[in-house]
């Protein structure tokens, strides 16, 4: 809103708080356009096509529309009623979705969260960390990967 207070009447800006549901936008929409959101993955998921503009974890993967720049960007908008995506998309969106949300995922118990994306560690001495699995786990993959 501060970058762009002088959007075009038909476009709406829903904040996180926003009691619209993303869900009944995406059932509305014809192809949903994300910067850096789990809710592409998800609107992937319930059958949309999806155009990526960031950097986001599912891109590339081959079931989102990757725009390339602005120029794309604006023949993916203009071809966006008649977008669809494909059987083969969607499976590759559940694949991707179930090993994301379910095989990927490393609980740290030492961690907890105040809000979303502001983490505080729930240890009173650093030496409990040391009894953290998940903690140990990312550990080892940062250690394999530097070696």
């Amino acid at each position: 809103r501060d970058r762009h207070p002088d959007l075009p009447a038909h476009v709406t800006l829903h904040d996180p708080d926003s009691p619209v549901s993303s869900y009944a936008l995406i059932e509305q929409a014809d192809a949903v356009l994300v910067h850096a959101s789990t809710i592409g993955l998800e609107a992937a998921l319930l059958g949309k096509p999806v155009l990526v503009s960031a950097d986001v974890h599912y891109r590339g993967k081959g079931f989102t529309r990757d725009v390339e720049g602005p120029e794309h960007l604006v023949t993916l908008l203009d071809s966006a009623r008649t977008l669809r995506l494909t059987p083969e998309e969607h499976d590759l969106a559940i694949t991707y979705a179930h090993l994301f949300f379910f095989e990927a995922m490393i609980p740290i118990p030492s961690l907890g969260e105040r809000w979303r994306g502001k983490p505080f560690f729930r240890v009173t001495d650093a030496r409990e960390l040391v009894h953290d699995r998940g903690l140990k786990a990312i550990c080892d993959l940062a250690l394999e990967e530097a070696a």
